[in-house]
């Protein structure tokens, strides 16, 4: 405080990145107060994800559990996603799952972070299965289809719950999602429908699943890419 103080007598500049600066110096000096004040100033574009992850640690370490919900709601809005440290914090709050408002939010994080595990261990069910839990929100379906088309691509769409797991996901995207990804789904969706026409996909829904592929393609702009045996 008197280092700033001496630096800025009358007060800092308002400028994102004078403020950021102030925000990682009362973090480190755990000055929970000041740390919120010069942060609640920043531009939502200026919260960072190492900003918005020191404030959460500060908050939940300093017992000012009460502010948590606040800021996950923001970095929820923001696609911003806490840390592998600062989610073993937030899991250890008593009665986290209680703490918000949207519970869904949280849950989202710890399903991401499952995700997150499975694909660094390269374990293709817990793939699945942690995909398949991602909340129908925002960025959790895209983070599940790039993960899932990791594994298509990696597995040869060699089992039916990742062609299964793959077109939920698709099915929940949003489109500008869906153009940022098309070339790589295209690819898989082609590869499942051919793979469809080999071997029958044993999976509950799968005849809605092929009729999602083929509007998929139709959405991403991929008409006439399907080969004659398709």
């Amino acid at each position: 405080q008197a280092l700033w103080q001496r630096l800025y007598p009358d007060g800092p500049p308002k400028d994102p990145e004078t403020l950021a600066l102030g925000v990682r110096l009362f973090v480190a000096a755990r000055d929970v107060w000041r740390a919120t004040a010069l942060a609640r100033q920043l531009p939502a574009s200026a919260l960072t994800t190492e900003l918005c992850n020191a404030l959460l640690k500060l908050y939940i370490t300093a017992s000012k559990a009460h502010r948590v919900p606040d800021l996950v709601a923001t970095m929820f809005r923001r696609r911003i996603r806490p840390d592998a440290r600062t989610l073993q914090l937030l899991r250890s709050l008593p009665g986290h799952d209680l703490l918000f408002k949207d519970r869904d939010r949280l849950m989202w994080f710890f399903a991401e972070d499952q995700l997150q595990q499975a694909c660094q261990e390269g374990d293709l069910p817990a793939i699945v299965s942690a995909a398949l839990q991602l909340p129908q929100q925002g960025l959790c379906p895209v983070l599940a289809v790039q993960r899932l088309l990791d594994a298509a691509e990696t597995h040869a769409f060699v089992t039916a719950p990742v062609a299964g797991a793959l077109l939920q996901a698709c099915a929940a995207m949003p489109p500008a999602a869906e153009r940022a990804t098309a070339k790589q789904l295209v690819a898989c969706t082609e590869a499942l429908l051919r793979r469809a026409l080999q071997q029958p996909i044993d999976l509950p829904g799968a005849e809605q699943a092929l009729i999602s592929a083929i509007r998929i393609h139709g959405r991403t702009g991929a008409h006439g890419r399907l080969g004659p045996a398709v």
